[in-house]
C-alpha cells in the first residue's frame, strides 16, 4: 500500500563511483573470471628484476601496478614501501596504490568524499586536458551528488561525446538521470 503514496519525482543517485574508486574495486574487470597470475608471471618477474636492479620511483611504480592488477601484492611490498617513503617524488595516485598494496588504505566510499574538492580538481585537470572523458564523468558525479543537475548533465554529455564506447562512461551515463533519448542515442552510436 505504501507504494501508492511514494513520491515519483525524487532524485536518486545509484551506486556510481569515481573512476579511481571503481578501478580499485575491480568493477571494470571483464565478466569472465580469468586467472591472470600465470599470464602475468613473466611480467611480474621482469618488473621485479628491473626494480631490484634500478631502485627508482618509476620502476617501483611499474612493479606495484603490475602486482596490484595481477593480484600478487606480496611481490611488491618492498617497492610499495619505497614509494610511500619517497612520496614527494612519486605521483599521488601511485602512492595511494602503494598504500592499498600494503593495506594502509582502502578505496573511499561516496560518503567519505569532499565533492566540492572533486569539482575543483576536475575543473583544474580539464583546463589542462579538456578531452579527458573520465574526468568529465567524475565531474558529472560530483555535480549530481551536489544537486547541480544542469552541470552534471552537461558534463556527462561531454564525456559521452568524447568517448562513446568507454564502458565506465556508458555505465555512468545510464546512472545519471538524463533524458532517455540522449542515453539511447549514445548507446546506439557506440555499437
Amino acid at each position: 500500500m505504501a507504494a501508492f503514496f511514494e513520491d515519483k519525482n525524487r532524485t536518486v543517485v545509484p551506486r556510481w563511483r569515481l573512476f579511481s574508486h571503481t578501478t580499485a574495486l575491480g568493477e571494470l574487470d571483464l565478466g569472465a573470471a580469468v586467472d591472470h597470475r600465470d599470464v602475468g608471471l613473466r611480467s611480474i618477474e621482469e618488473q621485479l628484476f628491473a626494480w631490484n636492479t634500478k631502485k627508482t620511483v618509476w620502476h617501483a611504480a611499474d612493479l606495484v601496478s603490475a602486482a596490484f592488477v595481477l593480484d600478487r601484492a606480496p611481490a611488491a611490498h618492498d617497492a610499495a614501501r619505497f614509494l610511500v617513503d619517497h612520496r614527494a617524488e612519486a605521483p599521488q595516485a601511485v602512492v595511494g596504490l602503494a598504500e592499498m598494496v600494503l593495506g594502509y588504505a582502502r578505496p573511499k566510499d561516496v560518503e567519505d568524499v569532499n565533492w566540492r574538492d572533486i569539482v575543483k580538481k576536475a575543473r583544474g585537470t580539464l583546463g589542462l586536458a579538456p578531452r579527458n572523458a573520465v574526468r568529465w564523468t567524475d565531474l558529472a558525479l560530483a555535480h549530481t551528488v551536489l544537486g547541480n543537475s544542469r552541470s552534471a548533465e552537461y558534463a556527462i554529455k561531454t564525456a559521452l561525446h568524447l568517448s562513446p564506447e568507454n564502458r565506465f562512461i556508458l555505465r555512468a551515463a545510464v546512472h545519471r538521470p538524463i533524458s532517455t533519448f540522449t542515453v539511447e542515442y549514445w548507446l546506439m552510436k557506440s555499437v
